[in-house]
């Protein structure tokens, strides 16, 4: 990638349990052209593939509409992945993907080198490079959105533990016994309480006890975490009462942890509640995902 150009491009994309986003990216972390859709639920990785390449080949499009060249991609999960195969491990929340070779799919696909990263890991990267880690070197991510993930950086590199998996605080159990069973199997885990769709969920079983909260006057299926949030910021009982709850949940694994190890935390709130927050944790997520891909770029134009 020619250092002085920024008509050579990276298309990152956050697949995320709800929304599928990409973005043309250059070397510097500059945003371009943006999209963004449904992630398709389905029982096939293969439809992920298809959206996938469709959000890719618009920002192609895009792009070149103004000159500009796509290099390369990368995607990233939420879940544990092997960065070295391109292999999908485990993905609570897309459970077609698990055992699915993703970036070679996408590479035969797209004709482009593809790089597969753990979402939370490319946070905790953006976050470093280019957000409000920039002056650390040692650091923990958690972030928020339809789960909880998070990422672990050790003296300016990723840890990803034995199997790839460190980080994952989301699914600490926090609420052992008796707790609400999470979609990978565990009891209790963090992300069923302080996940967007955790939010969600406890303002829908609080209903009944809350006969005169503001929420009643949205249908069920169209609660949302940011819906709740403007309750509660309105002063909603139920809506305040959800979100003390996971806040509750939250300082206890974040306590815990840094109690372990004395962290510098970084949270990132990506679609959580609040548009500025998730714009910042998008930004941060996607600059992360292009610094990886610099390397893979420059390879490619060789």
């Amino acid at each position: 990638m020619n250092p002085n150009s920024t008509n050579h491009l990276i298309c990152a994309v956050d697949l995320g349990g709800t929304n599928l986003r990409a973005a043309n990216i250059d070397r510097d972390g500059r945003i371009y052209e943006r999209v963004r859709t449904s992630t398709p639920e389905t029982e096939k990785a293969e439809d992920i593939v298809i959206a996938i390449v469709a959000a890719v080949r618009e920002c192609e499009t895009e792009g070149l509409n103004r000159g500009a060249q796509l290099q390369a991609i990368s995607v990233v999960v939420p879940g544990s992945v092997q960065v070295g195969t391109g292999v999908v491990v485990n993905a609570p929340n897309i459970p077609s993907l698990p055992g699915f070779r993703l970036a070679s799919a996408l590479t035969a696909a797209l004709d482009r080198p593809v790089l597969l990263e753990n979402d939370a890991n490319a946070a905790a990267l953006g976050e470093m490079w280019r957000g409000a880690a920039r002056d650390c070197k040692t650091i923990i991510c958690l972030t928020l959105g339809t789960g909880v993930g998070g990422a672990i950086v050790l003296d300016g590199e990723l840890w990803r533990g034995v199997d790839g998996t460190a980080g994952e605080i989301g699914h600490t159990s926090v609420e052992p016994y008796g707790g609400v069973k999470c979609k990978c199997g565990n009891v209790g885990c963090l992300e069923v309480y302080a996940s967007a769709t955790a939010i969600v969920r406890m303002a829908r079983e609080g209903l009944a006890q809350h006969r005169s909260s503001s929420l009643h006057s949205i249908p069920t299926a169209e609660l949302t975490s940011e819906r709740i949030y403007g309750a509660a910021v309105d002063g909603d009982p139920l809506a305040l009462d959800v979100f003390r709850k996971a806040g509750a949940y939250l300082g206890i694994a974040m306590a815990q942890s840094r109690n372990d190890c004395h962290w510098r935390w970084r949270l990132s709130c990506m679609g959580f509640a609040r548009p500025t927050c998730a714009r910042r944790s998008y930004e941060a997520r996607f600059s992360g995902s292009c610094r990886t891909l610099s390397d893979c770029a420059r390879r490619m134009r060789r």
